[in-house]
């Protein structure tokens, strides 16, 4: 991999210098879904726009697209623009003693077949099990294709950036770090900095990381636990439980996972060692994709003169710069494409289970990750550690990581909880960063 790659660290300089000599159209001081998917937008119809910030890049998105939504005409145009980053999930959802009439409902999975769709699962007397088909939303990575995809058109995107009003239509911007950055003075028609609503709060949240063990599931779960729902969303190599909080964090959990282990058969019980981290966050209404789209539709129509129709159009024309799967959308094709990469990569030694985390993150993207670990093999021995030092070379080079923070955000993981996540040794972050 080169050093032209646009998107680096060691070209905010250049990013600078083209700001100055820029008149924008649109420039924003926040940054998250709304905004970089407004530049996108913008950008694809010839304006110029920026996006400065004065923190790493960041997305509240909530990782669930539930049933309802998931049938919304707009969060399917969407969906189809980046297929590895909103991928369909099918849920087995156990439903305790429901009435006659709901147990009619289309989608109850008879007792007699459960075993035929998930052979670990064991149905209680008066449970009703339905299949539901949701959506899983990698928030930070659909944040960051957005971007790039915008970068890409020529819209200027900079973290750790200072910003300063001046006027109605003047900002003052440096960059955080460098010891020597000047300001800079910018002119944009609008500038905006969007603040998130505070109201239509939804209720606490627990969210947790669950290790796989030996358990394959299917299927995701859906279950209740004190009549509250709870979801355990299958990942490659662990599980995401997502949980309404009740009296505490840890009675929760050792609730759900005293009611997960009454669901399946076998022994091999999970404990709350299991656990690999957990935190309690309070979403807002404007935090799942379906209400976030509706306020993007609102900005298009306010700053764009965007109709509905127009809207949609407009979504169904992004090409984003990591969804190059030759045609390949649906989830079948995508794990047929992934498994083909796979075929071209296994030489390096990867690890199928990590390479399909690293698949999932940057899409067709992979091809560049290939091509750099069949050239760095004389350097690194094959395999996970080559794979690890492939990815921070990518990283660096194309998402402007500028410290081990930022790397940590791209990834959506500090801890290493598993050697299939590729996370580089803290050290050697460390030492990389201490250099530059």
């Amino acid at each position: 991999m080169g050093d032209s790659l646009a998107f680096s660290a060691l070209n905010r300089e250049k990013f600078l210098q083209r700001a100055a000599n820029t008149d924008f159209d649109f420039v924003f001081t926040t940054c998250g879904f709304k905004e970089a998917a407004f530049c996108l937008l913008a950008s694809n119809q010839g304006l110029k726009c920026a996006l400065f910030y004065g923190e790493d890049f960041s997305c509240k998105l909530h990782p669930v697209v539930d049933a309802k939504s998931a049938s919304q005409k707009l969060v399917l145009a969407f969906r189809k623009q980046f297929p590895h980053l909103i991928l369909p999930d099918e849920y087995l959802n156990v439903n305790p003693k429901v009435s006659v009439l709901k147990s009619m409902l289309p989608g109850k999975i008879q007792h007699k077949d459960i075993f035929k769709y998930e052979s670990k699962l064991q149905g209680r007397e008066g449970d009703c099990v339905f299949l539901d088909r949701e959506y899983k939303l990698n928030a930070n990575r659909l944040l960051m294709s957005m971007i790039k995809t915008a970068v890409r058109n020529g819209v200027i995107v900079l973290n750790h950036i200072s910003t300063e009003r001046r006027g109605s239509s003047n900002l003052l911007i440096s960059d955080k770090l460098s010891v020597d950055s000047k300001q800079i003075e910018l002119h944009s028609k609008q500038i905006l900095k969007l603040e998130e609503p505070n109201e239509s709060l939804k209720a606490n949240e627990l969210h947790f990381l669950l290790n796989r063990k030996q358990l394959f599931l299917k299927r995701s779960l859906k279950f209740q636990v004190q009549n509250q729902l709870v979801r355990f969303i299958r990942y490659q190599d662990y599980f995401l439980g997502i949980s309404k909080i009740g009296k505490n964090e840890k009675d929760t959990i050792k609730e759900v996972i005293n009611q997960l282990n009454d669901l399946l058969v076998g022994d091999d019980k999970f404990e709350e060692a299991d656990v690999f981290v957990s935190h309690i966050l309070q979403p807002s209404e404007w935090q799942f994709l379906d209400r976030a789209l509706l306020s993007l539709q609102a900005m298009a129509k306010e700053y764009l003169q965007f109709s509905s129709g127009q809207f949609i159009e407009a979504i169904a024309k992004i090409n984003a710069i990591d969804t190059n799967f030759e045609g390949s959308i649906e989830i079948q094709q995508l794990i047929e494409y992934g498994d083909f990469r796979f075929d071209e990569a296994k030489q390096t030694g990867v690890h199928p289970i990590a390479f399909k985390n690293i698949f999932y993150r940057f899409g067709s993207e992979i091809d560049q990750l290939t091509e750099a670990a069949y050239e760095g093999r004389s350097k690194f021995d094959s395999g996970n550690k080559l794979w690890e030092h492939v990815q921070f070379w990518y990283l660096l080079q194309t998402e402007m990581i500028c410290h081990k923070q930022d790397y940590y955000n791209r990834i959506g993981k500090k801890r290493m909880f598993s050697k299939y996540e590729l996370i580089a040794d803290e050290q050697f972050l460390d030492d990389y960063f201490s250099n530059v």
